[in-house]
């Protein structure tokens, strides 16, 4: 599967607030050396909807069209890590729960919101984000745009050695409210608290080749994903419904893939992500 298909944090992108001019970033947080404490509070609902063993009457697949298919699901583990999974199947036949893969997100003592680590189908191992880790959002969260610039590199175990040369990723967050749409098993339109979170592949926009954009809704976890290129082509017929803040960052640039989970589908399998056999380290 392409890169870009799933989430994928495997590549350190970055990216900016689209409705404001870009404030100056603050410094990186510099957490090297060790795996980050795990704390637990009110961000940990805008990462996952309840615990991992938790069977929920739904699974939450992206809005039908081309390339469709992708499961994505989220719950707590007892290590209070969050494991947002993937269940790509029929897409990437060769690549089946449990290994698909997903992400881990974390609360860390410090009151920002983290990604630890991610794993897909084109990646046959873990890969751990180290140095300031993949950062989602701060403490500092609220109506206002706030950002950091983190200074990341990539290991193969939580215990992030050796120590590599870190990239830049210019961060970006927001909280809001977001008239969202669902289809399945509910239809119509609810409005969400989400935290918009923006992330670049480099120190600022100018800089940066490629944005990730992803939506965090309370209660709910990650509900939309988008990867945006400056005179980028999309890689499908893109079907993601028009968004709050879901525009370009900066002229010419496109939106070349996206996906939308909030089509709920029947659980028909008791699937829960206790059994999913992935997590944190």
């Amino acid at each position: 599967m392409a890169r870009v298909i799933l989430l994928l944090l495997a590549a350190v992108l970055a990216a900016c607030g689209p409705d404001a001019p870009q404030p100056p970033a603050q410094s990186s947080i510099g957490a090297y050396g060790s795996p980050p404490k795990i704390v637990a509070g009110p961000f940990l609902a805008y990462l996952s909807p309840g615990p991992a063993s938790t069977v929920l009457p739904y699974r939450r697949q992206d809005w039908p069209g081309p390339g469709s298919g992708l499961d994505q699901d989220a719950g707590t583990l007892p290590s209070g890590a969050v494991v947002n999974a993937f269940s790509t199947a029929p897409i990437e036949v060769t690549y089946r729960p449990p290994g698909d893969g997903g992400d881990i997100y974390a609360v860390r003592a410090d009151g920002m919101a983290v990604a630890l680590k991610t794993k897909d189908g084109g990646v046959p191992r873990d890969i751990f984000f180290c140095g300031d880790n993949w950062i989602l959002w701060g403490a500092d969260i609220g109506p206002d745009w706030h950002s950091v610039t983190a200074n990341i590199y990539q290991a193969r175990g939580a215990s992030c050695q050796p120590q590599k040369r870190t990239g830049p990723a210019y961060t970006q967050y927001i909280e809001a409210t977001i008239n969202v749409p669902f289809i399945g098993l509910q239809t119509g339109t609810q409005a969400i608290d989400t935290i918009v979170h923006e992330h670049y592949d480099g120190a600022s926009i100018a800089q940066a080749k490629a944005l990730e954009r992803m939506y965090f809704g309370k209660g709910i976890g990650r509900y939309r994903w988008e990867y945006w290129a400056p005179r980028g082509t999309p890689l499908r017929r893109l079907v993601c419904p028009a968004l709050d803040y879901s525009v370009p960052p900066a002229p010419g640039w496109v939106m070349t893939d996206c996906r939308m989970w909030t089509n709920l589908v029947p659980n028909t399998t008791k699937f829960s992500l206790g059994a999913y056999g992935w997590g944190y380290p």
